[in-house]
């Protein structure tokens, strides 16, 4: 709902308040070269959902903005080191571009500062932290202004970041990954967690966790959303909870539709396709995702065909 469809009393309180989007992913262009390029981004032209000139029409202030790996499975090892750390520099390079805009923000003073400034914040968040067994690149990443970061802690085991998916509980590492996150200042955040692991992180953290993109697993019984009792844990350490407004996890009934239809199916195919066709990593994530050959492939028109939740 963009702000100036609001009624004056909602309007009022948008204005007045802070509005924070607690997790998003920003859409870059990937070049055949392998490079990656965030000036679409800003681009008023921009048809993805997460694209400043939208995120600003609709009043936000703060969007964490997460960076991972899509195909991790094409980048092992110190490759998805390296790849992560192309992606957030790709970033820093076009805010500093377009710093009348934007601006990274490192603590609740830049956020503060930016927002007087009348520019959006943007907090820096990983999907999945990428060490390969490295603990000391961790300092690395917070150099680069991350400050957040959620599940898997541990790529080296080769865990999806469907995490939520299985029953696996933290390795060691994980738990040397999540005490250095503490020391550093960075958010501990659950999303995408198991059961298991939603429980360990809770006992062992001292501050506050969060879930940045969750939803009530009593009103959709998915095991990706949080049960009463780990809504009020998360509660009790301070922590807090970003809505997901994915459809899937708002109504069970989305769900079943969007399976029955066949769209999980073909788009696997689909990917499965371009992987075949484009074995070289950069080219497929090229073909991937380029929102014009996604609009016109079969896994979109069944996707487009299922009515999303009326959540009215």
């Amino acid at each position: 709902m963009a702000i100036n469809t609001l009624s004056a009393s909602s309007r009022v309180l948008h204005e007045r308040n802070l509005l924070a989007l607690s997790y998003m992913n920003p859409s870059p262009r990937y070049g055949a070269d392998g490079s990656i390029d965030y000036a679409n981004f800003f681009s008023r032209s921009c048809v993805a959902q997460g694209s400043y000139h939208r995120l600003r029409r609709g009043g936000v202030d703060v969007a964490v903005l997460g960076f991972g790996l899509n195909d991790p499975d094409r980048y092992p090892g110190r490759e998805g080191v390296a790849r992560i750390v192309q992606d957030l520099s790709a970033f820093h390079h076009a805010v500093r571009e377009h710093s009348s805009l934007a601006g990274i923000a490192r603590s609740a003073a830049d956020v503060r500062k930016l927002r007087r400034a009348g520019k959006m914040a943007f907090v820096l968040a990983l999907t999945g932290v990428y060490l390969d067994g490295a603990l000391e690149m961790l300092d690395g990443y917070a150099e680069l202004g991350v400050r957040m970061a959620h599940p898997p802690f541990d790529t080296r085991a080769g865990r999806s970041i469907l995490a939520w998916k299985g029953t696996r509980g933290l390795t060691a590492f994980d738990r040397r990954v999540l005490q250095r996150m503490e020391q550093l200042g960075m958010a501990i955040d659950l999303s995408h967690a198991s059961d298991r692991m939603v429980g360990e992180t809770l006992k062992m953290t001292s501050g506050p966790v969060l879930v940045s993109h969750g939803m009530c697993r009593a009103l959709s019984p998915t095991k990706r959303n949080l049960t009463d009792n780990q809504i009020r844990a998360i509660a009790g350490t301070g922590g807090v909870i970003g809505v997901h407004f994915a459809g899937q996890l708002i109504d069970p009934e989305y769900g079943r539709r969007l399976d029955a239809s066949g769209f999980r199916e073909e788009l696997a195919r689909w990917v499965e396709g371009l992987k075949r066709k484009y074995p070289d990593p950069a080219d497929f994530a090229r073909k991937r995702y380029n929102v014009q050959r996604w609009e016109r492939s079969r896994a979109y028109a069944l996707y487009q065909s299922v009515p999303p939740p009326d959540i009215g």
